[in-house]
């Protein structure tokens, strides 16, 4: 068992941090004053809590200062060990490599506000410090099996995204930060992505003693939350799970650093967001897979049923052809077998592209879909589509990812603008620069780094008869599709069909 370890749960995604002494903190940038724990007083961890707190507040309101502290780093890497000023020396996998590209990121990294501290979620985070620290264990799930969803409910309500990120052993805030930024071993880096989410507004975190590792810092965030002594209604929007959960271990020189493992909860509201961690090059489906039922995004057609383009009438048809016949779908996932070496992917005329999981998660998707009898289909929803066209058009410009809405929306907000979803409802957001129907489907349910599944069990869910669907550009990942999912919806009056705007 590593002696020292950062842990991350949720989103999709996603490092964390080692000690850093004030000496090697450029001028330019000076580092809040960092605080080593020598004894486990509470004083200490309080200090480390409000530390950490003006630590994160720092590297995202002013990335490109930050930027410098990181650079200072550079003589601190023996190859690629990484031996920090008051930490045992770590194993790297990428040496200053990770680091080059943090100090690249950050340059290029707008600020962003600080976030807002909720009580609640600082609660939620001392429930779970304690209850892994008094054991010695790790990792995102209570003993009690609770998530950092369940955990945020119970002092407040939230919504949107949530995740947790974890800190073992670490003795300073400024060394818990520059790991979850250096990101070491994590192609996608996602939790420098957690700790730069523009989506997550929100906060709480504690610090305490942890039998195996002496020091755990749980840090929670949210895209919104309402502690339960400031709510003045009930609300009644449905209850979202956490994008993801993942782990980060980072270990002394021996063990190198373990991958981050996103993971999904799944509840009666499915709340999913695909990874486009898997879909960062150009694929093109094997030749042996089934013909494809649609075109790139690039043939529109506003006279289509409901103005949806011919793109995101596929899509319905591709998740009415799973739903209808899942085992003979396992037969179309399998022939993706021959593409995978190891961890990478290598789909033909495609640059290779890592995973998380390899073959493995392949084969789970292969297996749930050969045990699933077929499901009822999937009505199309005018009203629904609307409100997935909203998100896509909020994310798609700006270049986000995630439930959240700029505007402070979530998925079933957006659903209640052009109707009313009723019982059961969900979201699955699937990016990829492969602009194909059944690409977009395969990526969801191989589900690949996200150990719940829960964009498969979205697609999966019994309950859900109607969904809406909208695709669009995105700056970053080229394409993005959401779609939405109820058990029921009632259409607001309409008389003019959905416009599809090429701009978008």
């Amino acid at each position: 068992m590593p002696l020292h370890l950062l842990t991350l749960a949720g989103v999709s995604l996603l490092p964390a941090p080692t000690a850093l002494a004030s000496a090697i903190v450029p001028q330019a940038a000076p580092a809040a004053p960092s605080t080593t724990i020598a004894q486990t007083t509470q004083a200490d961890y309080s200090t480390l809590e409000q530390d950490l707190l003006r630590e994160i507040d720092r590297a995202r309101t002013n990335p490109a200062a930050y930027a410098a502290q990181l650079d200072a780093l550079r003589h601190h890497y023996d190859g690629t060990v990484l031996s920090l000023p008051g930490e045992d020396s770590i194993q790297t996998q990428e040496g200053v490599a990770a680091l080059d590209e943090a100090i690249t990121f950050l340059r290029s990294q707008p600020p962003l506000l600080p976030s807002k501290r909720a009580s609640g979620m600082a609660q939620a985070a001392r429930d779970q410090r304690r209850d892994l620290g008094a054991s010695g264990s790790q990792g995102p799930s209570g003993s009690d099996g609770s998530k950092v969803g369940d955990r945020l409910k119970r002092y407040g309500v939230w919504s949107g995204s949530a995740t947790a990120l974890l800190s073992y052993g670490k003795r300073t805030a400024t060394a818990i930060v520059e790991l979850l930024l250096i990101n070491d071993g994590y192609p996608n880096r996602s939790l420098r992505a957690a700790l730069f989410n523009p989506d997550y507004q929100f906060m709480g975190l504690a610090c305490g003693s942890h039998a195996t590792h002496q020091t755990l810092c749980v840090l929670n965030y949210a895209a919104q939350y309402t502690d339960h002594d400031q709510r003045s209604e009930t609300t009644n929007a449905g209850t979202l799970t956490p994008t993801a959960e993942a782990t980060l271990v980072s270990s002394p020189v021996v063990p190198t650093l373990a991958p981050a493992m996103p993971e999904t909860q799944a509840s009666t509201v499915a709340d999913a967001d695909a990874s486009p961690s898997v879909a960062t090059h150009q694929p093109v489906l094997p030749a042996a897979a089934p013909a494809l039922s649609v075109a790139p995004e690039a043939a529109l057609d506003s006279g289509t049923p409901n103005g949806l383009s011919t793109l995101e009438l596929a899509i319905i048809a591709e998740t009415n052809r799973l739903r209808q016949d899942p085992v003979a779908y396992a037969a179309a996932l399998e022939r993706l077998r021959p593409s995978y070496e190891g961890k990478l992917l290598k789909l033909p005329g495609s640059p290779a592209f890592e995973t998380a999981e390899g073959v493995a998660a392949l084969d789970e998707a292969i297996a749930a879909l050969r045990r699933t009898p077929p499901l009822p289909l999937l009505a199309p929803s005018q009203g629904m589509s609307l409100g997935a066209r909203d998100h896509v058009k909020d994310l798609g410009p700006a270049g986000r990812t995630g439930h959240s809405g700029s505007d402070g929306s979530t998925p079933f907000t957006r659903l209640n603008r052009y109707g009313t979803w009723q019982l059961t409802a969900g979201e699955n957001i699937s990016y990829s620069p492969l602009n194909l129907a059944q690409w977009h489907l395969m990526q969801l349910l191989i589900d690949d780094d996200v150990p719940a599944r829960g964009h498969r069990k979205a697609l999966l869910n019994h309950k859900f008869r109607v969904t809406g669907v909208a695709c669009g550009t995105h700056t970053v990942y080229q394409n993005v599709c959401v779609m939405t999912y109820a058990e029921k919806y009632l259409e607001q009056d309409t008389p003019v069909g959905l416009q599809h705007k090429d701009s978008w």
